[in-house]
């Protein structure tokens, strides 16, 4: 197909899904208030394997990711423009193609944001869809990862474990599972409008690396227990790694936060916010714990 046909194509899947745009011009005209932009990138054979994946379930993907990061920082979802890099295999097949980009509409629709614009290229590669999300703060700031206060209680908003377990253990259940996932976008409005947050960020690297990253944000520790982590079913299921993969595995896109009081969703308590601890950012069962997790350039425990 042509450049013409492709944007047909795409143009065809978004208006399937709800999300209505004009694709004519260079740019997109939008009068929104946005106050949070973010920007993250997946890459075919690192973030998603389209012999194990749907190109409905990458879109999908592609949507949450960027999703999830507004959520963090308590935002409310408004648009998001998306680049695609595709490879012969994908610009050559309409239909996967078309699937790619319900799923990608179909999840920013469901969570009342509109996809406005992009690009198109080829690349004699992997696939690669590069995404901007924009939204606007549902509270009267922003949620940041440096409001931790000692005395705080560390919360997560789900369980984890799932994603990490469809690449641990790749099968028909748990690839399913792994694209259970979804961006907490309504749990992120009630934290912002309650007010009683002290930090809060979405775990996509590992439970372990970003609450490492929260902590030296905030300049505190983090004192975690290993019994009260929440392990998903589907990671549950393979048994001795399911903690492991809970801690360290990634992409669950639930909230981890730091609140004084009672939070206003369901949420698991996983520890306590501590003044800065000389041996390090995070504990666990109170000894000192590297911050374990994904990292795309090296040590994950050197990240922060």
């Amino acid at each position: 197909m042509n450049e013409s046909q492709l944007l047909s194509v795409i143009d065809g899947a978004l208006r399937r899904a709800g999300s209505v745009a004009d694709l004519t011009d260079d740019c997109a005209y939008v009068e929104s208030g946005a106050q949070l932009i973010t920007t993250d990138t997946l890459i075919e054979g690192v973030h998603f394997d389209s012999q194990l994946d749907t190109a409905e379930q990458i879109g999908a993907q592609a949507a949450v990711q960027n999703l999830s990061d507004l959520a963090a920082s308590g935002g409310r979802p408004l648009f998001l423009v998306w680049s695609l890099c595709l490879p012969p295999s994908w610009a050559d097949e309409a239909e996967r193609l078309s699937a790619l980009a319900f799923g990608f509409a179909r999840v920013a629709t469901e969570h009342g944001a509109c996809v406005v614009g992009g690009n198109l290229s080829r690349i004699d590669g992997p696939l690669v869809i590069a995404v901007t999300a924009a939204g606007a703060c549902f509270g009267p700031s922003p949620l940041t990862r440096s409001g931790a206060r000692p005395g705080q209680a560390v919360y997560v908003s789900g369980r984890l474990g799932d994603a990490a377990a469809g690449v641990f253990d790749p099968s028909a259940a748990t690839r399913l599972a792994r694209h259970g996932w979804r961006p907490h976008i309504a749990e992120a409005q009630a934290l912002a409008l309650w007010g009683g947050v002290g930090a809060c960020m979405d775990i996509s690297d590992g439970l372990l690396l970003d609450a490492t990253r929260l902590a030296r944000t905030s300049g505190v520790t983090l004192a975690l227990s290993r019994s009260a982590i929440p392990i998903g079913e589907a990671a549950a299921a393979l048994g001795k790694p399911a903690l492991d993969l809970a801690m360290t595995g990634g992409e669950d896109y639930v909230l981890l936060f730091t609140a004084e009081g009672s939070p206003p969703i369901p949420a698991y308590r996983i520890g306590e916010v501590r003044e800065a601890d000389v041996r390090g950012p995070l504990l666990l069962d109170l000894v000192p714990t590297l911050g374990r997790g994904f990292d795309h350039f090296g040590t994950a425990s050197n990240a922060s």
